[in-house]
């Protein structure tokens, strides 16, 4: 049999099991969370990045884009010039060009159709990529913490919240509401007409705008020797398609220009990081579940305090 101090080593022993199994956990727990948000949260700049550097202005975006615009007229549009009045009539054309394509109503949806298309997709792709890497690294992350417990699945409204789709579209779908709420110059008046009839082809070309990104530099140029309304935070831009879609904007909505491409790029930041956000909850809420009272590491503690005294005692 054993005696007061074998058991008192064995009570010992035990507690001393269930406080490092309690840190264990504790430690586990710290670890998933801060991966969780770590991951999510760098996913959240990588799509940022990515908006600002204009790549996710390419493919069927690009190939719409200039199908609309006309052929060879991409590069031309807002391109190099070597005399303010030829710029002017250059400008002049671009904005006959703009009447003719955007404004004729019998056309309107023949011609735009396929470009909004291919706008959602290509955001979709940017916000799948997002949510797919973050689901990846967070599932690697779990198999490789001790102790750590099964990821969560994404439920059914958890999906709908998340559909890479649904929130592109919603943002393209928005970009009318931004124009009206934030542009208010003539020329903005004159570009979407007083009744505002035209606003959904305008926003075609926001959205194509806030796809180039910010260029590289500012100034008050688009490209190289082209005019811009007066100090206009522009940068310049070596793909001709961001180029025009830009130079077109500012031909468009004037003085509005710069702020409308802010607020479209920064709503589409922002739905991004909605999305993310959205994935992560359940992952979230899943460890919310597990949760771990200090109290029950100073009552473990107490316990081998009170073994020990009971040992002294003993001896």
């Amino acid at each position: 049999m054993l005696g007061v101090a074998g058991r008192l080593d064995s009570v010992d022993k035990l507690v001393r099991e269930l406080a490092d199994a309690w840190e264990g956990q504790r430690l586990a727990l710290q670890v998933l969370h801060q991966g969780l948000e770590r991951v999510h949260t760098a996913e959240r700049v990588r799509f940022r990045g990515a908006v600002d550097a204009g790549e996710l202005l390419g493919g069927e975006v690009r190939i719409r884009w200039q199908e609309l615009l006309g052929s060879g007229r991409v590069s031309a549009l807002f391109g190099a010039d070597d005399g303010a009045g030829r710029r002017r009539r250059k400008r002049k054309r671009a904005e006959a060009d703009w009447s003719a394509r955007f404004h004729n109503p019998t056309g309107h949806d023949v011609a735009t159709a396929p470009l909004r298309a291919a706008l959602v997709e290509a955001v979709a792709r940017g916000h799948r990529g997002a949510l797919e890497r973050a689901a990846r690294k967070t599932i690697d992350q779990w198999e490789l913490t001790p102790g750590a417990p099964e990821p969560a699945q994404l439920d059914e409204a958890t999906r709908r919240a998340t559909d890479p789709a649904r929130a592109a579209a919603e943002w393209l779908d928005h970009l009318p509401t931004v124009i009206l709420d934030q542009a208010h110059s003539r020329r903005t008046t004159r570009t979407i007409g007083p009744a505002g009839a035209h606003i959904r082809s305008a926003a075609l070309v926001l959205g194509v705008a806030a796809l180039a990104g910010s260029g590289t530099g500012t100034g008050s140029e688009v490209g190289t020797g082209s005019e811009t309304e007066h100090g206009s935070d522009v940068g310049t831009y070596e793909d001709p398609a961001a180029e025009a879609a830009v130079g077109l904007l500012h031909t468009m909505f004037g003085e509005d220009a710069d702020r409308l491409r802010t607020t479209a790029s920064t709503a589409l930041k922002d739905a991004n990081a909605r999305l993310l956000d959205h994935a992560c909850q359940p992952h979230r809420a899943q460890l919310a579940a597990y949760t771990l009272d200090p109290r029950q590491a100073q009552a473990l503690a107490d316990a081998r305090a009170a073994v020990a005294r009971a040992r002294n005692e003993e001896d």
